[in-house]
């Protein structure tokens, strides 16, 4: 019994973390993958949850997804089969999550995962274009496919929403308004350890045979991209269109580009009349320079266009499409030169990884055996970095994802030390607070918060409902191993 108490007590902690890191908003995808079974071999499946399979295969890539986060040392018997358990119970809180979303009827449809994709700033350049470049270097780190990539957002925002579901639905009153008040207007003193994956490969001396391998392999991509100047008029389409709906659609693209091919109006016009995209139809549909690299793949093909060339109707997440071709600029090769301090930080972040996961497992059972990250910096040898007092709305000089790291502060009660916080550039936060200063009430302040302090209060208050939700459902899911855990 004592046991099964603890498993229960560790998964319920394992579900909370999936939960956290989805609502934070991390973006660092970390999913467990497929959890159902591969193919018809009974010898393949190791768990069942509910009746659901968990196949070998699926334990493999969460054991890989999972080490890249927790990174333990795998030598230590101990710790390798505590990092067993944590792995299974990872792969058991996604079939319950999957369960719950189910049962709610929560669907995340491909706008969704677009949308998320497009709006996410850490696949924005400065201008806060979508950014190929630092897309494709996320994956790269994460040792990710976007296809892999796509699944993991999907259940990542279908966690969030199971979360908001139950902070929605919870009863506030004014107790919960005064303590939301009281969490969003204090001040914080902070201390925290930086895990900075470029700061490790700054270490590494680089191998020019490597380099210069690299960049003939990768010459292409190293360089500057072909460029379109675009415009488009756009064909909404309702959520629940039919074959009909679309068929229509096409048609009424289809002359329309007839009519602009014809002479008989412009693209520019067109667009002002018939486009349903409220951002560029005042403008005839101009989306200027785009380059390849940068955009939705949806909108790849207007760079198989000609200069001058109406795309037919396109099929995109948003709806349908003409695309206009006004103006190209073609692509031009990187000299060495200018690819090299590129690919020597590609290549130098590769074998950067393994030194960061030891470093990290260090550090973790650092964190388990002391009560104060100061004690940690001390033991470990890592520099311990402190903030001065900083509240919801301040800017974090040195912090990369400062709002995600205030968004996990006003979690915190003090001397409480985070779990990791992941970041775009490959590394990772753990921070603990040190002192509060609570701020005086002010009734003006009261009245314009109302808005935040009802979210808060709602998410604080959804936390503690789910939390009595999920441990209810461990009290009753059905877990049988059909692999013993020792034999993983």
């Amino acid at each position: 019994m004592a046991v099964m108490n603890w498993m229960r007590g560790s998964l319920s902690k394992m579900i909370m973390w999936i939960i956290l890191i989805a609502f934070l908003g991390t973006c660092f995808i970390w999913g467990m993958g497929e959890w159902g079974n591969t193919d018809n071999s009974r010898s393949q499946i190791i768990l069942r949850v509910n009746g659901a399979e968990i196949s070998r295969h699926a334990y493999t890539q969460a054991h890989s997804n999972l080490y890249r986060i927790k990174g333990p040392n795998l030598k230590d018997p101990k710790a390798s089969r505590r990092f067993k358990q944590e792995v299974v119970d990872a792969l058991i809180a996604e079939v319950l999550l999957t369960e719950v979303a189910t049962t709610l009827g929560i669907q995340i449809s491909t706008q969704d995962v677009s949308n998320y994709i497009a709006r996410n700033r850490n696949f924005q350049d400065r201008a806060g274009n979508f950014s190929s470049d630092l897309f494709l270097g996320f994956l790269q780190r994460q040792a990710m496919s976007e296809k892999r990539f796509i699944a993991d957002v999907r259940e990542q925002l279908s966690r969030e929403r199971t979360f908001s579901f139950f902070g929605d639905s919870a009863l506030i009153g004014e107790e919960d308004l005064r303590w939301a008040y009281a969490r969003i207007n204090r001040q914080l003193k902070a201390t925290y350890i930086d895990l900075n994956l470029d700061d490790i490969s700054a270490k590494f001396k680089v191998n020019e045979k490597t380099v210069k391998t690299y960049y003939q392999r990768n010459k292409k991509a190293l360089g500057t991209p072909a460029q379109v100047k675009t415009r488009h008029l756009l064909y909404t389409l309702a959520a629940e269109h039919t074959p009909e709906d679309e068929q229509a659609a096409k048609a009424f693209l289809t002359t329309i580009r007839e009519r602009i091919t014809k002479g008989e109006l412009t693209f520019a016009k067109a667009a002002a009349e018939h486009s349903q995209d409220a951002a560029s139809k005042s403008e005839g549909g101009e989306l200027g320079w785009l380059k390849k690299g940068e955009v939705l793949p949806d909108f790849n093909v207007i760079f198989d266009l000609k200069k001058g060339e109406i795309s037919q109707p396109v099929r995109t997440n948003y709806g349908l499409h003409l695309f206009l071709a006004e103006d190209i600029k073609k692509g031009i090769a990187a000299t060495y030169k200018q690819a090299r301090p590129k690919i020597v930080r590609i290549l130098n972040q590769k074998r950067a990884i393994p030194e960061l996961r030891r470093t990290q497992y260090r550090l973790s059972v650092s964190i388990k055996e002391n009560d104060s990250l100061a004690e940690v910096a001390k033991k470990t040898g890592l520099k311990l970095k402190m903030l001065d007092w900083f509240g919801p709305e301040s800017d974090l000089p040195g912090i990369e994802s400062d709002q995600l790291f205030i968004s996990r502060a006003e979690t915190m009660e003090v001397g409480d030390i985070s779990d990791p916080l992941p970041y775009q550039q490959g590394g990772f936060y753990y921070l603990q607070v040190t002192e509060e200063r609570k701020g005086k009430f002010n009734k003006a302040r009261w009245e314009e918060q109302q808005g935040i302090l009802v979210q808060l209060a709602h998410r604080a208050k959804g936390e503690a409902v789910f939390q009595d939700f999920i441990d209810s459902l461990i009290e009753q899911a059905e877990i049988k191993y059909i692999v013993p855990l020792e034999m993983l």
